[in-house]
């Protein structure tokens, strides 16, 4: 069984209800704002763990977390809420949305057009939507998306899977450099991919960004925004690597 579906089959379906208090802000205009000065968007994660590194960080007040990523230059927040195997809680997320004025990705497992709402209504303003997740029925989900007016990151690792999110209309794209089957990294998949992308969609590279150089090696090759989650969270000061890796200058 790979992460994927060992993830899903420990799910907790049962969708938690509040009501959306602020307006959305568009995830891919945060991310253009942050190119026209050629720059790298930098979307930088809270991420309590994950299932190949164990606990990343004790996170007891993601709010002053969330300040201090928005400060020192983060374009964008994504907050894990996924609880079993990365320690998220999607409370953190409305919570975290209440101070900081920067766009939020709900990073999580998406499977039903249910998640999609409670995303909105926690105040998510994009989801990830995970092509090697939910195959078929990503074109469902990003249409539902579109129609509560929330922005969707179309996650992709493989040439196929980039066809897929193509062909039912994806905007924002992220290439995860990660293979969920061997839980290994390599960021010479975001240069693969990237040549079967269109110029006019945004695209993020995902996983395995350890440090600066990585992050200027992917600035290489047309990429729009890096997201970046363990780095950062195992860095013993958040400010200063947020600010390193949101510096990188691209072409």
């Amino acid at each position: 069984m790979n992460i994927l579906k060992e993830i899903v089959s420990k799910k907790n379906r049962q969708i938690k209800y509040r009501k959306r208090n602020k307006p959305l802000i568009s995830f891919s205009n945060a991310i253009l704002k942050k190119n026209k000065k050629k720059q790298l968007a930098l979307i930088s994660e809270i991420k309590p763990k994950s299932p190949s590194e164990g606990n990343l960080r004790e996170i007891q007040d993601p709010i002053t977390i969330a300040k201090t990523m928005q400060e020192y230059g983060a374009s964008c927040i994504s907050v894990l809420t996924e609880p079993y195997y990365f320690g998220g809680n999607i409370e953190n997320l409305f919570k975290i949305s209440e101070n900081v004025s920067i766009p939020l990705l709900r990073k999580d497992f998406i499977t039903s057009e249910e998640e999609i709402e409670e995303s909105y209504n926690y105040n998510a303003d994009a989801v990830l939507i995970i092509i090697g997740l939910v195959k078929e029925k990503a074109g469902k989900l990003f249409e539902k998306c579109k129609e509560i007016g929330m922005e969707a990151l179309i996650e992709v690792h493989t040439e196929e899977e980039v066809q897929f999110a193509l062909d039912i209309g994806a905007e924002i794209i992220g290439i995860n450099n990660r293979n969920l089957n061997t839980m290994q990294t390599d960021i010479s998949t975001t240069e693969r991919l990237r040549k079967l992308i269109p110029q006019n969609k945004i695209v993020i590279s995902e996983s395995g960004i350890k440090n600066r150089n990585d992050a200027e090696y992917i600035a290489l090759h047309k990429i729009n925004a890096i997201l970046v989650g363990s780095t950062i969270m195992k860095s013993t000061n958040i400010g200063s690597m947020i600010e390193n890796l949101s510096s990188v200058e691209i072409l």
